[in-house]
């Protein structure tokens, strides 16, 4: 397979548990915001309890995902690839290589 049809592939299989909008919870964690994540974490706790939580959202599940990517481990990888984004569009573009 190609890098593109990996790619797309991953975006298939991997859409399915992302959320297709901006959040503004993902706006945080994209931002470094990470002193806003105790802050997060009460806001959804008080909104859960004022909701009762009719969606059965797990919050200590929630609270591990927050700023997950800060956290995330860098070794025991054989082999890595690394992307940077074009200047106009932030994001790594296969078609432009």
């Amino acid at each position: 397979m190609s890098h593109a049809q990996i790619a797309e592939k991953w975006l298939e299989v991997e859409s399915r548990r992302r959320a297709q909008f901006k959040q503004q919870i993902q706006d945080l964690e994209h931002g470094g915001d990470i002193d806003q994540k105790g802050r997060v974490e009460v806001e959804i706790e008080n909104l859960l309890k004022k909701t009762g939580n009719p969606w059965g959202v797990n919050l200590e599940d929630v609270s591990k995902d927050l700023f997950m990517t800060h956290y995330t481990r860098m070794d025991g990888y054989k082999k890595m690839v690394w992307t940077v984004g074009h200047f106009d569009r932030n994001h790594w573009v296969p078609e432009e290589r």
